[in-house]
């Protein structure tokens, strides 16, 4: 079983794995909104990673943001409740703590935790995301000369 801890209103939970019916059930009820939200979101990522002139920029975000307004205003606004939802769908300590959590926690710590969730039940995603890492990752080498800051062949 594979479970991952989240920090939500200085409280830590340990949100455990679902067995696997329950969780193609959690999946199927959260699938589209949480589809929603990230094509949403990856949309305006996009834009931000190909635009070189600020200006280009600002016309791309403009025009996206026209053609998805509804979209995205509606994932935005929806973002922070569809995200407790989950987690609380998926993990019986955080659904037990919900009015606690509703009450204290912030924003940034339950789309922690969301994100905490989403490794665990879409387990392919940290499979791919290990794979594509391993081409970037640098070759680790050692020194093949002294440090500058000693002789090493000096002895006492």
């Amino acid at each position: 079983m594979k479970n991952t801890k989240a920090v939500l209103a200085g409280r830590t939970y340990t949100i455990e794995s679902l067995k696997f019916k329950a969780e193609r059930a959690w999946r199927k009820t959260f699938d589209a909104p949480i589809t929603n939200l990230v094509n949403t979101l990856s949309q305006t990522r996009t834009i931000t990673s190909e635009s070189n002139d600020a200006k280009q920029w600002l016309q791309q975000v403009g025009s996206m943001v026209l053609s998805h307004a509804g979209e995205l205003v509606r994932a935005m606004i929806d973002s922070p409740d569809t995200m407790l939802d989950a987690i609380c769908a998926y993990s019986p300590a955080l659904a037990a703590d919900r009015d606690f959590i509703e009450e204290n926690a912030y924003q940034d710590e339950i789309a922690a935790a969301f994100v905490e969730v989403l490794k665990i039940a879409y387990p392919f995603g940290t499979l791919l995301g290990m794979i594509t890492s391993l081409g970037s990752q640098e070759k680790q080498t050692m020194p093949s000369s002294p440090s500058p800051s000693g002789d090493s062949s000096k002895t006492n």
